[in-house]
């Protein structure tokens, strides 16, 4: 079966840097460093459901 979706996979920063912003105002981010580098580590599966649902929003 072909089934049309949206492509979001280069949203030219529109909606992405939003959904991630709102996924670490939840708590599922932490912030360090890895050496010199800063960093933001997070627990795939719960920002994947999240951000599919914003997306999902987003995108309508």
């Amino acid at each position: 079966m072909w089934v049309r979706t949206d492509d979001v996979g280069d949203d030219n920063g529109r909606f992405f840097p939003q959904a991630e912003a709102e996924f670490g105002e939840t708590g599922g981010v932490r912030r360090g460093k890895i050496g010199a580098a800063d960093c933001q580590v997070m627990d795939c599966v719960p920002f994947v459901g999240f951000a599919q649902r914003r997306l999902g929003q987003l995108l309508r």
